[in-house]
This record gives C-alpha cells, sequence and structure tokens, in this order.
C-alpha cells in the first residue's frame, strides 16, 4: 500500500495540523496578554513577535505529533517482528 493512500498517514497528518493550530492558537493569545499596552510602538512589535513565535511553537507541535506517531509506529513494529521471532523460535524447539 502506498503511504500517500494510507488512511494512518492522513490521520496523523490531520492530528498534526490540529495540534499544531491549537498550541499556536493558545500561545499566540496567552502571549499576547503579556504586551505592554502603555506604549503604542511597543505593542505593535510585541504582537508581531508573539504572532512569530506563536507560529513557531505551532510548527513544532505539529512536527512533534508526526515524530511520535512514527517511533510509536516503528516501536510497534519492533514488538511484532521479535514475537514473530519468539514464536517461530518456540515453534522449531517443539
Amino acid at each position: 500500500m502506498s503511504i500517500v493512500r494510507s488512511s494512518r498517514m492522513w490521520a496523523t497528518a490531520a492530528a498534526a495540523v490540529v495540534v499544531g493550530v491549537a498550541v499556536g492558537g493558545v500561545a499566540r493569545s496567552v502571549g499576547g496578554d503579556a504586551c505592554p499596552v502603555s506604549e503604542p510602538g511597543a505593542l505593535a512589535r510585541c504582537s508581531e513577535l508573539v504572532a512569530g513565535l506563536s507560529f513557531r511553537v505551532g510548527v513544532l507541535a505539529g512536527v512533534a505529533v508526526c515524530f511520535m506517531e512514527a517511533f510509536s509506529a516503528a516501536l510497534l513494529e519492533t514488538w511484532v517482528r521479535m514475537e514473530d521471532d519468539r514464536n517461530l523460535r518456540a515453534a522449531e524447539e517443539r
């Protein structure tokens, strides 16, 4: 089966986008509240900085979702292979 046609790949991509947008949105709303409102120029610069940083944090969270999914899939594959080897050795010993 092609990876492009894999439903697991698309589900992981969708989860990464959802997590990235959620984390970026929360980071922007929390970080935006910390910007000073007394100086108009500082507020604009702070808002731009918060927007840029929250975007990066959202992307990083999405990448982390993909990494963790790949890691868990690799662990599952390793476990399956180890069990197959163990079962093969047990059958040979009989």
